[in-house]
């Protein structure tokens, strides 16, 4: 499955104290693994392919700070082999790449014009926070007709970002394939009924169901990798 991203089906089958040599519940563990991963892109807040340690390049709106958050981390500035170095282009009315001879210049200088801000021992930073220094990333200063005084309105896509992000199969934290597996064994759990199972009587039999999302684990185990809106 193109979308079982976080662990493969050996450790699914290990982890739910499935024997290898069983395979009637494989169709069912791939589309549940398919699902979680689903489930953890949209609670991360961006694309989460799996071992992702990709070269990107995206467009990303003036903040009018100092600070501009990446959308992909851990970022590595300076990567050797087939990755890129970090490189920035500001146009002021750049829209996204879409306008004539946006982004057409030369990309500003690492270290002198912007810098990134490295929290990590190996030089690349787990923040993923591009600091302006001697200025701010744009915002357009506007005026309204009817209103005398000018004001801070919306930049659109003012910024372009050339880098390399994200985890190779050595450096993925366990807490993706921990909050992966424990997703997909409460999907076995709850399913063909829908509901989770909470309590069951033997004598007179009685059953009770609990039915609750996924974001109690999500936020407990990956709530530090997530992208927050602010």
């Amino acid at each position: 499955m193109a979308n079982l991203i976080l662990s493969d089906l050996r450790e699914i089958k290990t982890v739910l104290d499935i024997p290898q040599t069983d395979s009637t519940q494989d169709a069912k563990l791939l589309l549940y693994a398919e699902w979680a991963s689903d489930i953890i892109n949209t609670y991360l807040g961006r694309p989460f392919n799996g071992i992702n340690y990709l070269t990107r390049t995206q467009y990303y709106d003036g903040t009018g700070t100092q600070r501009l958050l990446l959308r992909n981390r851990p970022v590595n500035p300076s990567p050797t082999g087939d990755y890129e170095d970090l490189q920035v282009w500001v146009h002021e009315g750049g829209n996204f790449g879409t306008s004539d001879d946006a982004f057409s210049g030369d990309p500003k200088v690492y270290g002198t014009d912007y810098t990134l801000q490295i929290d990590q021992d190996d030089g690349t930073s787990r923040c993923g926070i591009l600091i302006r220094l001697g200025n701010y990333w744009p915002k357009p200063i506007m005026r309204q007709v009817g209103l005398l005084s000018p004001f801070v309105g919306q930049d659109v896509g003012s910024i372009k970002v050339i880098y390399t992000a994200g985890w190779s199969v050595d450096t993925l934290p366990a807490a993706f394939r921990m909050a992966n597996n424990l997703i997909i064994a409460q999907l076995r759990d709850m399913f063909p009924l829908g509901r989770w199972l909470t309590g069951e009587s033997y004598e007179e039999r009685s059953v009770s169901y609990w039915m609750r999302d996924f974001w109690d684990i999500l936020t407990a185990i990956l709530g530090p990798y997530r992208n927050w809106k602010w």
